[in-house]
């Protein structure tokens, strides 16, 4: 088994999405723009061992430049980052694409890493979900990145104000030789734009949960035949980006000043209250936050540690936040222990 690894290596952004969990309460302003990953701390949370898929008890395949709170690109030190990884592995970045110049964007499309550029609205005024995004700028940086060299992936995200460019903004991504994807939004609630869009069956749209299917396989234990794992920019290794959200206050003092206790409150809602019940005493009962640490633990010790062991045992009960939270359980948990 593989694993693909999603990592935050800042938490900067330059947007304000109003489905984000920097706009929705969950991550506040003192946990926020005050830290890049170093080059040196990424090679101390990914070291060469671990980098590639033909050896090793975990090893990595892929390392997706994204996450919970971070734009990417933002990092000074970016790409560095992308150079150092890509010896090794595959790398992908998601990216809003709204930051930069031209000129940066083509130093990293000469690296040949693969992008995902996040459009929003292509008429003007109209971004009503990635809030102070520039198309024109993300245009001019994806046609910079795919010239020269780099794979880029135009993403299509679908509301009401947008749903009637979809044929338009295909036939530009194509005509600067970048890929048309369309991204699936989740339902949502409490929030400015439409997200209930639904979509056929199509080659090119990508589907948050596949509803159709007969059990729900946790995206941490391969839905496409690979582990995914996410690591914050605090060096947390934790299960999924719906987890980050609600560790985020679990752990809030952590974050802002390292004191490792549980956050009392209850004010984030029904999920969190879960959350609350069935995760944290799992990592509470394995050493705690730390014991998620790539400050304090290599990633091998903390993938076979305890609380990874103990997250697919506890799958067995009915009331847990996985089933809840995810599907609102509906379907059947299954995974191989790791």
């Amino acid at each position: 088994m593989k694993f693909n690894v999603r990592l935050e290596i800042g938490n900067y952004c330059n947007l304000k999405c109003p489905l984000c969990i920097r706009e929705r309460g969950f991550v506040t302003k003192d946990m926020l723009n005050n830290l890049h990953l170093s080059l040196d701390d990424v090679k101390k949370f990914l070291p060469r061992r671990v980098l590639s898929f033909k050896s090793g008890k975990f090893p990595i395949k892929t390392v997706i430049l994204s996450g919970a709170v971070a734009e990417p690109t933002l990092n000074p030190e970016c790409i560095e980052i992308v150079e150092y990884l890509s010896r090794y592995v595959f790398v992908v970045i998601d990216s809003n694409g709204s930051t930069r110049n031209v000129d940066w964007w083509s130093k990293l499309g000469q690296t040949g890493v693969e992008c995902g550029f996040g459009v929003d609205s292509i008429k003007p005024n109209n971004n009503k979900y990635r809030i102070n995004s520039n198309t024109d700028k993300v245009i001019e940086n994806m046609k910079a990145f795919a010239a020269s060299g780099g794979k880029a992936k135009w993403k299509y995200l679908p509301y009401k104000h947008n749903e009637d460019e979809q044929e338009e903004q295909q036939r530009i991504a194509e005509s600067i030789g970048a890929e048309f994807v369309i991204i699936q939004p989740r339902p949502a609630k409490n929030v400015p734009v439409d997200a209930s869009k639904q979509f056929p069956e199509e080659k090119n749209v990508v589907h948050y949960v596949d509803n159709n299917s007969p059990h729900y396989y946790c995206k941490l234990f391969g839905t496409v035949g690979d582990y995914l794992i996410e690591i914050s920019p605090e060096g947390i290794v934790y299960p999924c980006c719906m987890t980050a959200e609600n560790i985020y206050c679990a752990y809030k003092d952590y974050f802002i000043s390292g004191n490792t206790r549980v956050n009392p409150s209850e004010e984030y809602g029904k999920a969190y209250k879960v959350f609350k019940e069935t995760i944290v005493p799992l990592i509470e009962d394995n050493g705690g936050i730390t014991s998620l640490s790539l400050h304090h633990h290599r990633i091998e010790e903390i993938l076979g540690g305890g609380f990874y062991q103990a997250l697919v045992k506890s799958w067995e009960n009915k009331y847990h936040y996985c089933k809840n939270n995810c599907v609102n359980g509906k379907y059947e948990f299954k995974a191989d222990t790791l």
